[in-house]
C-alpha cells in the first residue's frame, strides 16, 4: 500500500510491469545506438565498402539488430502490460513511447537502406 511518506522512485516503481517495461526500453535504446554507432565507425573508417557476406562485422550487426528487434517487442508488450495494471502509469507510457517511436526509426531506416541498394 502507498502512502504519502513513500519516495518518488517508490511510487513510480508500484507497477512492476512499468518499471520493467521501462528498464526493457532502455536497453533497446543501448542495443539500437551500439548497432547504429558500429555501423556509422565501419562507414567513416572506410571498413563498410570492403566487407563481405560473411564477415563478422556484419554478423555482429545483424544480431544487434535482431537483439534490438526483440527488445523492443518485449518492452512493448510489457509496457502495455503496464499501462493495463493500472497507476502509476508514467514509467509505462514512457516506455511504450520510447519503445514505440524508436522502433518504427529503426524500421524506416532499414527499409530506407535496403531500398537504397536496389
Amino acid at each position: 500500500m502507498r502512502t504519502e511518506d513513500d519516495s518518488l522512485f517508490d511510487q513510480l516503481t508500484a507497477n512492476r510491469f512499468g518499471y520493467r517495461g521501462f528498464q526493457l526500453s532502455l536497453a533497446q535504446l543501448v542495443v539500437h545506438g551500439i548497432w547504429i554507432a558500429f555501423v556509422s565507425w565501419l562507414t567513416a573508417s572506410g571498413q563498410a565498402a570492403g566487407l563481405e557476406a560473411d564477415s563478422w562485422q556484419l554478423w555482429l550487426v545483424t544480431l544487434l539488430i535482431l537483439a534490438g528487434a526483440s527488445l523492443t517487442m518485449i518492452s512493448l508488450f510489457v509496457c502495455l502490460r503496464g499501462i493495463l495494471a493500472g497507476p502509476p502509469r508514467v514509467l509505462a507510457l514512457l516506455g511504450f513511447s520510447l519503445s514505440f517511436f524508436l522502433g518504427a526509426f529503426t524500421t524506416f531506416a532499414l527499409l530506407l537502406n535496403a531500398l537504397a541498394k536496389h
